[in-house]
């Protein structure tokens, strides 16, 4: 459908399981799945799954599908070079990468990414998301939840000039090895935003587990987020970042203001209403990181 299809066009799809990978080919088009639980792309570990790399713009659209069983060195489930394709409600669940980027990857792309569950993927860097070399996606109303990297960025790594946003997201229960930021890490002159961000679970063999500034000039903005229940840190400075920096502000961090390890070797600019208050999730055992009535 894709190979025929003209800028404008739409390819709308059945449920099922469909067993390839599909490139968009630089066609601004709408692909469509039925139902993204029950209208499967399965890579069959024989590459990424979906690539956009031709310079696809905003009105390509992907929507209503798991995709799943991708592999390859950078983005298993999702890949994107200098392509600013929508995704909207889909599963990019059990890809993996060798090197960046088990779930998406993002080089020199700026989508809108809207409601999407990222699961069980795994990579050497970055886990669920790797945003690359001015990547400054949009990430809006997105579960980042169990995936795993060897090193930097369980959930996502976020480097080189990448300054993406974040808009209720949840990132939990991702873990990292070596390198830390077993939810996420930032490195390299990224800045991105987070707002109505809840960061818990996550975990690091290093030092890093919940947020992690590992490289220099890096910037966080965190706005009404919470930080809960991450190891072995809610916030870490790595000892070898340099000139880093965070605002927090009307967030909910554990163990509050002297839990940050900046290391002496960042800012930390502690905003007005920020509070140390068990959140009193739903039911974090079965991943629902909802507030109860009473919290």
């Amino acid at each position: 459908g894709i190979n025929f299809a003209s800028d404008a066009d739409s390819v709308t799809v059945a449920t099922g399981t469909y067993v390839e990978n599909i490139n968009f080919r630089g066609r601004n088009i709408k692909v469509v799945g039925d139902n993204r639980e029950t209208t499967i792309i399965d890579g069959d570990s024989s590459g990424t799954v979906v690539t956009f790399e031709k310079g696809e713009d905003s009105t390509a659209l992907l929507s209503g599908f798991s995709i799943q069983n991708g592999f390859s060195e950078y983005g298993g489930g999702i890949y994107y070079i200098n392509s600013n394709a929508t995704l909207s409600n889909l599963k990019v669940i059990d890809n993996s990468a060798s090197n960046q980027g088990g779930g998406l990857y993002l080089q020199a792309s700026n989508p809108i990414i809207d409601n999407l569950f990222v699961q069980n993927n795994s990579a050497f860097r970055g886990g669920g998301i790797t945003c690359y070399a001015n990547s400054s996606p949009t990430l809006k109303n997105i579960s980042i939840s169990a995936n795993s990297s060897s090193h930097n960025g369980g959930g996502i790594w976020i480097t080189t000039y990448s300054n993406p946003s974040l808009l209720n997201v949840t990132i939990t229960n991702n873990t990292t090895g070596v390198d830390g930021g077993g939810g996420l890490d930032i490195d390299s002159n990224s800045n991105p935003t987070l707002t109505n961000v809840t960061i818990s679970g996550n975990t690091s063999d290093t030092p890093g587990g919940g947020l992690q500034l590992s490289g220099t000039n890096c910037h966080i903005t965190l706005v009404n987020s919470m930080m809960w229940n991450n190891s072995p840190q809610e916030i870490y400075f790595d000892e070898t970042s340099t000139a880093d920096s965070i605002d927090i502000s009307y967030s909910n961090v554990a163990g509050g203001q002297d839990s940050i390890s900046t290391n002496n070797n960042g800012t930390l600019t502690w905003g007005s209403g920020n509070i140390d208050l068990d959140p009193m999730f739903v039911d974090t055992t079965n991943g629902n990181y909802h507030l109860l009535a009473t919290s």
